[in-house]
């Protein structure tokens, strides 16, 4: 009886390669994630604060 789930020779690698590929991979992506998040929310704090400091320009005028 044949085997019908044999891998092709193409993708045809050790379990502990895989293993690392996939570490490394995940590692890139939730350290890019991360950096992005950090990124945005400074961007977003900025504008608040900004838009917080012109609301109390505009109060104090008035």
């Amino acid at each position: 009886m044949r085997n019908k789930f044999k891998r092709s020779a193409f993708f045809d690698m050790s379990d502990d390669l895989f293993y690392q590929i996939s570490l490394i991979g995940f590692l890139v992506v939730f350290s890019s994630m991360v950096f992005f998040i950090t990124k945005y929310r400074e961007k977003k704090i900025n504008n608040i604060s900004h838009i917080s400091i012109i609301e109390q320009i505009k109060f104090l005028k008035h």
